[in-house]
């Protein structure tokens, strides 16, 4: 049997570090490009948020006098706080625009393109697989509209796929507890991103422990317990 050279190797790390480099970056073109101009104009959601993190920034209240909210009173729908408050420090960062009130869903849209390519690859060991996703994630045109409007769903989804990414290398990396922590940290900033991720997010996490539970040590399994009950508790 061959063994393959150390130039063969290299080439073939290089090729993948690459194409993956390739894919994200354009992923992060496709959401960041004219990304004040397109789509043209806020959207009411949009505008509510973007005002919200405003007045938050500058007076710590929202809209209707409330001292840092946990929820945010907006066409009485009731937002979730992550994304009001990370577009207060995009405004921070880049003033009071559509750019920043877009910012953190771009930002988070092309993050997910990298973090679906090595969850996919801790799935599979795969590396094409892992790079054919994530390209077609990138161009995938919803996920490309969400990207560029700042809707909460952006950054919920991209919190899911962190979530599960960090779970499932915690465990292929002999129950990494740090590992484990990131991941329950992803899932409950999900929760407080997207209304609809208060169902799903427990779900997945729930799944993702009966589906890995032979693989979790005991003394690991003890920490997933409190974990887990932080977890709740954060629900």
């Amino acid at each position: 049997m061959q063994i393959p050279s150390l130039m063969t190797i290299a080439k073939k790390i290089h090729f993948s570090t690459s194409l993956i480099v390739f894919i994200f970056c354009l992923g992060f073109f496709l959401r960041f490009n004219q990304l004040s101009n397109i789509p043209n104009g806020l959207y009411p959601d949009e505008t509510a948020i973007g005002y919200n993190a405003y007045s938050i920034l500058l007076t710590g209240k929202d809209e209707y006098g409330i001292h840092l909210p946990l929820y945010f009173r907006s066409f009485d729908d009731y937002k979730l706080p992550v994304y009001i408050y990370s577009t207060a420090l995009a405004i921070k960062a880049f003033g009071a625009n559509a750019f920043a009130i877009r910012f953190m869903s771009a930002l988070f849209g092309s993050l997910t393109i990298i973090a679906l390519y090595f969850l996919i690859y801790e799935l599979s060991k795969k590396k094409m697989l892992a790079a054919l996703t994530s390209f077609f994630l990138a161009v995938n045109p919803w996920h490309m509209f969400f990207s560029r409007v700042g809707y909460e769903v952006n950054l919920a989804t991209a919190f899911l796929v962190i979530g599960a990414l960090c779970f499932i290398t915690a465990v292929n990396r002999k129950n990494n507890f740090l590992l484990f922590l990131f991941s329950i940290i992803a899932f409950l900033l999900s929760l407080y991103t997207y209304n609809v991720t208060r169902i799903i997010a427990p779900l997945i996490f729930v799944m993702l422990i009966i589906l890995y539970y032979k693989k979790i040590t005991v003394t690991s399994k003890k920490l997933l317990i409190a974990l887990f009950s932080l977890f709740f508790i954060g629900v």
